[in-house]
């Protein structure tokens, strides 16, 4: 197996062979490119805290971290919220029956009924 695909597989947390340095990358709850959106994002806060105060950016473009980090959040954002839809229409009980009130009886060439 290459470098460059055991990388992959370690911080995706598949692979060939059962390692516990790949266990450790696995994230239980999350899908593998949701895991590497959240590794992305401590690279990000890495960039933001220790990287960008020490570039001519900073000086230039002071504002630059709190965008890159308010765009990479709203990506994650907009994500968890397909994902609750999704499982939400999935999973509701009204979603899965006929709506009440909506459907009506068709009369047509009948006439109301009187009333005593």
């Amino acid at each position: 197996m290459s470098k460059t695909c055991s990388i992959f597989f370690l911080f995706s947390g598949e692979s060939s062979e059962k390692s516990v340095v790949a266990d450790l990358f696995k994230l239980p709850i999350v899908e593998w490119y949701e895991a590497w959106y959240l590794y992305g994002l401590v690279f990000l806060e890495f960039y933001c805290g220790a990287i960008h105060p020490f570039t001519a950016l900073a000086v230039k473009l002071p504002f630059l971290p709190l965008m890159l980090t308010s765009v990479y959040c709203t990506v994650g954002v907009v994500w968890a919220w397909i994902l609750f839809y999704v499982d939400t229409l999935k999973t509701s009980p009204i979603a899965n029956s006929p709506v009440v009130g909506t459907t009506r009886r068709k009369t047509a060439g009948k006439k109301p009924a009187k009333r005593k």
